[in-house]
């Protein structure tokens, strides 16, 4: 029964490759020791049963505990966002109150959130070492105490002992992890004492800012849903907060989108995203946010604008003072060499007459028409 179990052991951490070779090494020893095995049977479960219990309740409980505080949090954030939402411009005194305690929730939201991925990061951490470890101890007891088989013992003695010098290892490790989780956990805490953006860490992933947001449905009766929204790869994403893999591609090519103010909209904090032949009304839940979405969308923008979509520089062809002086017909020639601009940017077609300066895209003059009626940009033929 006790072999099935370890058994079952390696299959629960069949993901981890130290972890299950540990155990399948500790099941050949225990084989050959299963007729010593009933007159230590009490020893071996006080050592397993004792230290994997107190292990659980220590740190299972703890991360339990600051489950409960989070997910209460969590709904409390919920409920004021969307009382924050309602209120009107007109209800001054209204709205500053549910400005400040949006903001106290948030902080308290985001420090309790530390404090759970720390805590789940450290439980990770620990249960592979710390099942390895009582394993080793059980070991280390029946060397001790049968004496019986110590010659049988002496051959896994090697493979034992590269068990326990890996086990302090990874406990070093280990020590070094939390030092670090530590470091950044504080360094998180300070930023979110002093900053109510949207905070997201460094990575290679490409996301420029992400979010939730409230976004109104297209429907008669101009619904507001909480979508979760992210710039990356120089697009503008949106999905459901809880269902992410039903996430949605708003607009494909950042330079061919816009995110303009809205103040005269009921709403505060409102602003409208603008794409060729569509646009969203969104709202986010401060002024800084508004503010930092749509600085984030002009700065992507303007990134892509100076690359190619070979990733190489566009920029001028050469410099004002060696740049040749061209005809109207070598100047459309050169503008319809650069690949993309031999096509209308809206309905695909060919040699298009006009071009938008805003938008740094050439356009069919049926095309053109439209965004000179819909958005007030500059367009030049």
């Amino acid at each position: 029964v006790l072999i099935t179990s370890f058994q079952s052991l390696g299959e629960y951490f069949s993901r981890d490759d130290f972890v299950s070779s540990s155990i399948e090494q500790f099941i050949d020893i225990f084989c050959q020791l299963q007729s010593f095995y009933d007159i230590f049977f009490d020893q071996i479960k006080r050592i397993l049963g004792d230290g994997l219990k107190e292990f659980l309740r220590k740190e299972v409980r703890k991360v339990k505990d600051t489950k409960k505080v989070f997910d209460k949090l969590n709904n409390e954030v919920d409920s004021c966002l969307l009382k924050n939402s309602h209120v009107s411009k007109s209800k001054i005194q209204e709205a500053d109150e549910a400005s400040r305690t949006l903001a106290d929730l948030s902080r308290a939201f985001r420090q309790t959130s530390l404090d759970y991925s720390g805590q789940l990061n450290t439980f990770h951490l620990k249960k592979g070492g710390s099942v390895v470890q009582n394993l080793l101890s059980f070991t280390e007891a029946q060397l001790n105490f049968l004496r019986s088989g110590q010659e049988l013992l002496k051959g896994s003695q090697p493979q034992v002992q590269a068990v326990a010098e890996k086990v302090e290892g990874k406990t070093q490790m280990h020590l070094v992890q939390e030092k670090l989780m530590d470091e950044q956990k504080q360094e998180l805490s300070t930023v979110a004492a002093h900053d109510d953006m949207t905070f997201v860490p460094k990575s290679e992933t490409g996301v420029v800012l992400q979010g939730c947001l409230w976004k109104r449905s297209k429907n008669a009766f101009k619904t507001w849903n909480r979508r979760f929204f992210s710039i990356q790869d120089n697009q503008l994403l949106y999905q459901h907060k809880l269902k992410p893999e039903r996430g949605s591609v708003l607009a494909r090519d950042l330079r061919l989108c816009r995110l303009k103010r809205a103040d005269d909209q009921e709403r505060r904090f409102c602003f409208e995203i603008i794409i060729p032949n569509n646009s969203v009304m969104v709202q986010a839940d401060s002024e800084a946010l508004r503010t930092a979405w749509i600085t984030a969308a002009e700065s992507a923008s303007a990134a892509a604008m100076g690359k190619s979509p070979e990733g190489g520089k566009l920029g001028r062809i050469a410099s004002d003072a060696a740049m040749p002086v061209l005809s109207s017909k070598e100047r459309l020639a050169t503008v319809y060499s650069i690949k993309g601009n031999e096509i209308c940017a809206d309905c695909g077609a060919s040699n298009p007459t006009w071009a938008s300066i805003s938008l740094c895209v050439t356009l069919c003059i049926e095309c053109c028409g439209v965004h000179r009626i819909k958005t007030q940009g500059r367009m030049f033929a």
